[in-house]
């Protein structure tokens, strides 16, 4: 489960907070802004495993179901 540590957290980072319940980046001047669920995902699992290194491979079998069609951008 990729939210296994984080769901339902807020977590801040500089001046920015990411709300995992609601999905939101909330920005400096307290403006929610969406961002797609995956990228929550992933930040999640390197927020879950810091300061260890997380592979792509570990990334691609977490969040998109071991679906290795996933493309470069990802």
């Amino acid at each position: 489960m990729p939210y296994s540590t984080t769901k339902g957290k807020t977590i801040y980072l500089d001046e920015y907070a990411i709300d995992f319940a609601e999905g939101t980046l909330i920005s400096p001047a307290n403006e929610p802004i969406t961002v797609q669920s995956k990228f929550l995902q992933v930040l999640s699992i390197l927020i879950e495993n810091f300061p260890e290194a997380v592979s792509r491979d570990e990334l691609i079998d977490r969040v998109w179901d071991g679906n290795f069609f996933v493309g470069d951008k990802a």
